[in-house]
C-alpha cells in the first residue's frame, strides 16, 4: 500500500505545480519533456530486454514496463523546471542536472526506493547515472535545435524591402 500512495504521489503532486508556471514558458519546454518521456520509456523498455533493473511495483495495469509515476510525473514536470530555470547555459544545466541526477541516483533511490519499487539487476548506479547524463545531453540539443529551427526567421518578400512611405516625400521639412 505504501508503494502505490509512493507512486501516485510522484505521479501527481509535480503536476501542481504547472500552476506556478507561466503559459509561454509551459509551451516552449513541454517538447523537451515529452522527448525526455520517450527517451524513459525507451530505456525502461531496453532494461526489461536486457535485465538492467526490474519495476516490482507498478502504478498501471498491464504489461507497461515504464515507472509510469516517474516517466509522466517526476521526470516530466522536472524537465520543464530544469529548462525553465537554467537553459540558458549548457554547463549550468549540465551540472544542475547532473546534481539532481547524483542525488536521485545515489541518495534517493537506493534508501527510499530500491527494493520497493524495482531492483537493480544488470546494472550498477554509477551505469544508470551516466545513461541519465546522457539523456540530459541529448535532450539540451534537441532544445537548442528546436529552439533555432522554430525562431522566427526575416522572410524576403520581392519588392517590400525597397518600400518608402510615399506620404513622407510631400511632408514639408519643419524649419
Amino acid at each position: 500500500m505504501w508503494n502505490q500512495l509512493i507512486m501516485w504521489t510522484l505521479l501527481i503532486v509535480p503536476w501542481f505545480s504547472v500552476l506556478l508556471m507561466r503559459g509561454d514558458m509551459l509551451r516552449r519546454y513541454t517538447p523537451v519533456a515529452l522527448l525526455t518521456t520517450v527517451a524513459l520509456m525507451f530505456v525502461s523498455e531496453h532494461a526489461y530486454a536486457k535485465h538492467w533493473w526490474v519495476m516490482t511495483e507498478r502504478i498501471t495495469p498491464g504489461g507497461i514496463i515504464t515507472n509510469t509515476a516517474l516517466a509522466f510525473g517526476t521526470f516530466f514536470i522536472g524537465t520543464i523546471w530544469i529548462f525553465r530555470f537554467v537553459y540558458r547555459s549548457f554547463w549550468l544545466y549540465f551540472g544542475l542536472n547532473a546534481a539532481i541526477d547524483a542525488l536521485q541516483i545515489f541518495v534517493f533511490s537506493p534508501f527510499l526506493f530500491e527494493g520497493r519499487l524495482y531492483t537493480l539487476d544488470r546494472i550498477s548506479h554509477l551505469q544508470v547515472y551516466f545513461l541519465m547524463l546522457v539523456i540530459a545531453v541529448m535532450i539540451y540539443v534537441y532544445q537548442r535545435w528546436q529552439e533555432r529551427i522554430f525562431k522566427p526567421q526575416p522572410t524576403y518578400v520581392p519588392g517590400r524591402s525597397l518600400e518608402f512611405d510615399t506620404r513622407s516625400i510631400f511632408r514639408k521639412k519643419a524649419r
